[in-house]
Order: structure tokens, then C-alpha cells, then sequence
């Protein structure tokens, strides 16, 4: 499940419940102009055609689109598919190996998820997960710079 909350000029957020984690990311990936940033503690990419490699190779088109993207991911042997396909698709990836990266945060641009989710089939299909988007950059920018830091 995905809520999405909208911090924008109003007093009171705007709560919509999308039910499709895939949907609603994959939207914010696609409408990206200008920066991407997901730090996920694990990302499958194999030969399935699932939620997480579609939204794996939306990350590749929209940094062919001239979008800055970058991907940090866990120091775990479950994300090598998805760090080789990254990196051959010119996508940087920093993995983090001093700390277990635990967080599931998704930027693009001035909005940002972050939740339960990792992109694993289990994640899409049989967890029980919650994630959020919330459309206010200050918030997760401070996030991002912590993990630049530690990363490289």
C-alpha cells in the first residue's frame, strides 16, 4: 500500500491511498526533470518482469533523459544484478559498506517515498508493507547529504 501526501501550499495535507507502490513511483520516476536519489537496503533485478525491475529501468531511462540519478544501495549479495545493470547503464551506484543501509527512500526531484518497501518480489506481492510520498524537498535532502557522506 502507498499513501501519498501532499505538502504543498496548504495548511492540511492532501491524503490520496494508492494501492499500487509500483504506480506511484514509477509516476515519480517518469516525471523527474531534474534529480533522482533511492537508497534501499535491497533491490532485486534478474530475468522477471515485475514491479522491480520496471521501475530498475525507468531509473536507466530517466538518467538517458538527462535526469541526475543516483542509487545507494546495501553492501548485500542480493543487489549485485542490480548494481551490474545500474552501473553498465552509466547509473551511479554508491554502496554502503561501513553500516547496514536499511532505509527504503525514493527522491525525485521535490518529492520524495519512503516506508517499508525494498524493491524485492516479496515487497511488491506478499509483504504487508506502507510507504508515503511527501512533496517537500527540505525534508529528505538533509537524508541524502548524511548518505553522500558515509558513501564516498
Amino acid at each position: 500500500m502507498l499513501f501519498v501526501v501532499y505538502y504543498l501550499s496548504r495548511p492540511v495535507p492532501t491524503v490520496t491511498y494508492v494501492t499500487d507502490y509500483c504506480r506511484g513511483v514509477g509516476h515519480l520516476i517518469d516525471g523527474a526533470q531534474r534529480e533522482i536519489e533511492v537508497a534501499l537496503f535491497l533491490m532485486r533485478y534478474d530475468d522477471r518482469n515485475d514491479c522491480p525491475q520496471v521501475l530498475t529501468r525507468k531509473l536507466v531511462e530517466a538518467k538517458k533523459r538527462g535526469v541526475d540519478v543516483v542509487v545507494f544501495l546495501d553492501d548485500d549479495s542480493y543487489n549485485e544484478g542490480a548494481i551490474t545493470f545500474l552501473r553498465e547503464n552509466n547509473v551511479p551506484v554508491v554502496v554502503i559498506s561501513s553500516r547496514l543501509l536499511h532505509a527504503k527512500v525514493v527522491k525525485a526531484d521535490d518529492c520524495f517515498v519512503v516506508g517499508s518497501h525494498n524493491w524485492t518480489w516479496n515487497a511488491m506481492h506478499r509483504n504487508i508493507e506502507a510507504s508515503i510520498i511527501v512533496c517537500n524537498s527540505s525534508v529528505i535532502d538533509a537524508f541524502f547529504s548524511g548518505l553522500k557522506s558515509i558513501g564516498g
